[in-house]
């Protein structure tokens, strides 16, 4: 065990920090690629997808949600 104030818990903030900080990260890709696709349907003339539009949501939700732990760590 090691003692108080040796930084182990700065060490483990921080790292759990970058990890959700780089899902947020990977997330929000996902979720632009999958938002661009929508459009390219919408553009191509294909009626909405409901599944499609659910799924965007969900990634948003991710998203939100990664980058509120990271904020809660950083």
């Amino acid at each position: 065990m090691m003692p108080l104030g040796s930084g182990r818990g700065e060490y483990d903030r921080e790292q759990l920090a970058v990890y959700w900080k780089e899902q947020a990260e990977w997330f929000s890709v996902q979720l632009a690629h999958t938002e661009r696709l929508e459009r390219h349907l919408a553009d191509l003339g294909v009626p909405e997808q409901k599944a499609l539009h659910e799924a965007i949501d969900s990634l948003r939700e991710i998203v939100d949600a990664c980058s509120g732990a990271y904020e809660l760590h950083a």
